[in-house]
């Protein structure tokens, strides 16, 4: 059956990973003029993900250690490096960084070589990926430093690309030496989360390398790779064997990290447990939102402050033990606000739907989808209340991503909640970019695509409003979830949904629009995550549900997630869903609450947030 569907974006993406041309995809698109990244589930992407997997099978069984030493248990026979890497798909890689043959191989510490070699082999594949990755860093650096005033065209492109990368894989870095000492701790939920922030870090910047050379190239990466006549492409190719090659390691420690069996008596973990950081930036919070401002934003002169940007600006860096609370008084503030990195447990507390935080940028303009946003946030324990955030670009062609809001995790797991808040945009309103994020009492605006990212976020007693225009669909979610491994995707529970009855005969541009469809969204990657649940459905077609189109081709759909359970309303009936969605029992069901998914009880309390336990 022909569904008509939302128009491509830069969340469309290719696949690249392999050794020839053939392995590009080279689709054309249903429209182009809109730019989401191709459908490419791009190898260090999925890459990265398996960490998740390996290094929480080495933490769990670092836990398991007896801290007494002289165990008198019988360790199990264990495998030798070649029968190791027969269970892997890329075995010549696998082989070359056991034998200490590897070009990209750093120096093994000490507690990986007194590890059981069941479990140090796949330490040894991460740590051999990490090393390709770290050349990669410097590559991007490099080629940022080289070229930063160029004026050439095609260089220009590819510089715009290493800049994103150069902040993503940076900021990588940072979370995985984060990683590191949570593991050592034993704090594995947190690790895991953290991982998967740093593989959507790592595929925004992949996606951004291999748009620009399937662009450059007409069509073929593999192109660029072989015809190394400019110095920019030297840099490209380079960057794409590095990645690859990183790849190639993940994927091998993937296959492998399942059968790593449970060790004892190696008391070198008692060592790591010494090094421990405090558990989280979070540990020390207060556990209710302190009600006296520590700065206070106003229009009329009567405040600290006069833009919401110079107040962030002000607020203490890696604040780690109370909320700086800022206060923005009712009225319209025009201004591009980023929350940095360094900016830990900001509050920004508005007076309701009358303070309006708000900008007109788009994706064409800004340099991305990302860059749109009109208040950006990076820093730790964020929280949000009573504002309206708002991108107000017209819904045009040339417009298309225009993001409201978008939640990052940089420096770590982004740990951010939203309350008693209204988002307004178009196409994708809010990017739930990585991280844990928690939503109450929001309502949401947009067309497209309108709730999109990779985080994992729940949604609880929020409204879902899905503008009309004439002759579009409208998709409520595109989820990024690239392995069954993440503990990603989106849950909504308790919300309204496209309920309001005055959007039934909408009005756009000042003129009346006819019913438009509603889906409840597509998956953006192939193993996207969604979960309506307790809901009421208003105007949602029966099949529920679109595929992610590529050329008109719907894709996406055999290993997606798109669940169902208890709903009710006009909406709610599932006999005619289409047959890649699923309705939950109830012991399903019960593993997708806030206390479950998003580990709740360790983080929302701090921030003073209270969230539903039925």
């Amino acid at each position: 059956m022909a569904i008509s569907s939302p128009d491509y974006d830069e969340k469309d993406f290719i696949a690249v990973g392999g050794a020839d041309e053939s392995m590009v995809s080279t689709t054309t698109r249903l429209h182009p003029a809109r730019k989401k990244r191709r459908n490419r589930c791009v190898c260090i992407s999925v890459a990265i993900s398996t960490i998740v997997v390996v290094v929480a099978f080495s933490a769990c069984l670092a836990l398991f250690v007896n801290k007494k030493s002289g165990s008198t248990k019988k360790e199990e026979a264990a495998p030798s490096a070649m029968a190791f890497c027969a269970a892997t798909t890329f075995k010549d890689e696998c082989s070359q960084a056991l034998n200490g043959s590897s070009a990209y191989n750093s120096s093994i510490p000490d507690w990986v070589s007194k590890l059981d070699p069941a479990v140090r082999y796949p330490v040894m594949l991460v740590l051999d990926s990490a090393g390709s990755l770290t050349n990669l860093v410097q590559i991007v650096d490099d080629f940022v430093a080289k070229y930063n005033r160029t004026s050439d065209g095609t260089v220009s492109l590819l510089l715009e690309a290493a800049v994103s990368c150069n902040e993503s894989l940076h900021d990588s870095a940072q979370m995985l030496n984060e990683t590191a000492r949570l593991l050592a701790a034993g704090d594995v939920d947190e690790a895991m989360a953290t991982l998967s922030s740093v593989r959507t870090w790592n595929t925004d910047c992949a996606d951004d390398l291999y748009e620009v050379l399937y662009n450059i190239s007409g069509g073929g990466v593999r192109g660029v790779v072989d015809n190394l006549t400019l110095s920019v492409n030297v840099t490209a190719a380079e960057a794409v064997k590095y990645a690859e090659y990183a790849a190639m390691q993940l994927s091998n420690a993937l296959d492998v990290g399942g059968n790593v069996p449970s060790q004892e008596g190696q008391g070198w973990f008692e060592v790591l447990n010494r090094q421990l950081l405090a558990r989280r930036a979070l540990a020390d919070t207060a556990a209710a939102i302190e009600t006296k401002p520590d700065a206070t934003v106003s229009r009329d002169g009567a405040g600290n402050f006069g833009s919401v940007q110079e107040a962030i600006n002000q607020a203490p860096s890696m604040r780690k033990s109370k909320r700086y609370v800022i206060h923005v008084t009712s009225g319209v503030y025009k201004e591009k606000i980023t929350v940095p990195r360094d900016k830990w447990l900001i509050t920004l507390v508005g007076d309701g739907d009358a303070t309006v935080l708000t900008y007109d940028s788009y994706a064409k303009r800004a340099g991305g989808t990302a860059r749109s946003a009109s208040v950006t946030v990076l820093g730790r324990g964020f929280i949000a209340t009573k504002l309206k955030i708002m991108n107000t670009a017209e819904p045009q062609e040339v417009v298309q991503q225009a993001v409201a809001l978008r939640i990052s995790g940089g420096m770590g797991v982004a740990m951010a909640a939203v309350v008693d808040c209204t988002i307004v945009a178009n196409q994708d309103t809010l990017y739930a970019h990585n991280g844990w994020q928690y939503y109450r009492h929001v309502r949401i605006y947009g067309t497209v695509d309108y709730i999109f990212g990779n985080a994992a976020a729940v949604f609880e007693d929020c409204e879902l409003i899905s503008k009309r225009q004439s002759g579009k669909d409208n998709t409520i979610t595109a989820q990024g979830r690239t392995s069954k491994g993440e503990k990603t995707g989106f849950v909504f529970r308790h919300c309204k949904v496209d309920v309001e009855k005055d959007n039934l005969v909408p009005v756009s541009l000042g003129r009346p629009q006819p019913y438009r469809r509603v889906y409840f969204g597509r998956p953006w990657h192939p193993y996207a995550l969604v979960v309506f649940m307790n809901c009421y459905i208003g105007n949602v077609q029966p099949e529920g549900w679109m595929p992610w189109y590529k050329g008109n081709k719907a894709t996406n759909t055999e290993d997606c997630s798109f669940y169902e359970y208890s709903n009710t309303g006009p909406g709610a009936d599932t006999s005619k869903r289409v047959s890649w969605s699923k309705k939950l029992a109830p012991a399903e069901a019960a593993k997708y609450t806030a206390e479950r998914f998003i580990e709740a009880p360790t983080w929302l309390p701090r921030l003073g947030v209270s969230y539903r336990t039925d």
